[in-house]
């Protein structure tokens, strides 16, 4: 067994949500939904559930702003 297995990291499907993302709610979709799947790894998400809490932070840092 080499040491260099250790530092390989597992892939991910990096299959974004918006393919060309037009604004940062978008950009922040897809690095939110991404965030979620590298932290439960799993590759296949449920994308919808995923993308409903990311409308979620994304109201919260909305607001945070104002």
């Amino acid at each position: 067994m080499s040491n260099q297995t250790f530092f390989v990291s597992p892939k991910f499907d990096k299959k974004p949500i918006y393919n060309s993302p037009t604004n940062k709610y978008q950009e922040f979709t897809n690095v939110y939904v991404y965030s979620i799947i590298v932290k439960i790894e799993n590759g296949t998400p449920n994308c919808a559930k995923f993308c409903d809490a990311a409308a979620k932070e994304w109201s919260k840092i909305k607001n945070k702003d104002k």
